[in-house]
C-alpha cells in the first residue's frame, strides 16, 4: 500500500515502540491506519481486496468468468471435450497470453463489456480466440453468429438473415423465401409485403 503520512511512535501493549502510518489501498482507494512495518508489506487493506486467486472468489467458488476461460481452453485443447471437433479439431486456438494467464484474459474481459449474462463470441467463426476477434454477446447474438447461419452483405454491412429481417421489419421466413427465389438483397429487403385478402 502507499504510505500517505507517518504518525508519532507509540508503545504497544507489550511496551515495544511502534510507528503507525496512514496508507491508501490501491484496490479500493480507502485510507487505513496501519503499523508501518505491516503497511509497507501489505499490498491491500484487507483479504476482500486481495486479487482473485486464479478465478476463485472469496468464498472459494470459481467465478463465471473463470469458467468461461476454462471452457474456452477445454474446447480448444482437450480432445475429450464434446465440442473439441468444432474448435481444436478445426485448429481454433487461443491468444497465447490468454491461454497461459487467466488474469490477462480477465483484464481484457472487464475492460471490454463483460457481464454475467453475456458469453464470449468469436466474430469470425473461423478465427481464433483473440482480442481482435472476440466480443461479449447475448445468446441471441451468438445464435446469429454461427457457421450454419447464412450471412448477407448489403450497403457494406454484413449480418445474418434474421438480423436483416428484424432491422427492416419483415418476417424472417418471407426474406428467406425471397432470396431463394433469386431476389437481390436490396429488393428482398425493401419491397413491401402484400397484405393477404380476407
Amino acid at each position: 500500500m502507499k504510505l500517505i503520512k507517518k504518525f508519532e511512535t507509540r508503545r504497544n501493549k507489550q511496551g515495544v515502540k511502534v510507528r503507525f502510518g496512514l496508507y491508501r489501498c490501491p484496490k479500493c482507494e480507502k485510507t487505513v491506519k496501519r503499523m508501518v512495518s505491516n503497511g509497507d508489506r501489505n499490498k491491500t487493506c484487507s483479504h476482500r481486496c486481495q486479487p482473485l486467486k486464479h478465478g476463485d472468489n472469496i468464498k472459494g467458488k470459481r467465478t463465471r468468468l473463470y469458467q468461461t476461460w476454462a471452457g474456452m481452453k477445454s474446447r480448444c485443447f482437450n480432445p475429450k471435450n464434446k465440442k473439441y471437433k468444432y474448435y481444436g479439431g478445426r485448429d481454433i486456438t487461443i491468444y497465447e497470453k490468454w491461454k497461459s494467464d487467466y488474469t490477462v484474459f480477465r483484464e481484457w474481459a472487464l475492460a471490454n463489456g463483460y457481464k454475467d449474462n453475456l458469453t464470449i463470441d468469436r466474430i469470425d467463426n473461423n478465427g481464433n480466440y483473440c482480442k481482435s476477434n472476440c466480443r461479449w454477446a447475448t445468446d441471441t447474438e451468438q445464435q446469429r453468429n454461427t457457421r450454419r447461419n447464412h450471412s448477407v452483405t448489403y450497403n457494406g454491412k454484413t449480418q445474418c438473415i434474421a438480423a436483416w429481417a428484424e432491422e427492416y421489419g419483415i418476417n424472417d421466413g418471407t426474406l428467406r423465401s425471397r432470396l431463394r427465389l433469386g431476389w437481390s438483397i436490396e429488393k428482398a429487403l425493401t419491397t413491401p409485403v402484400k397484405k393477404r385478402r380476407k
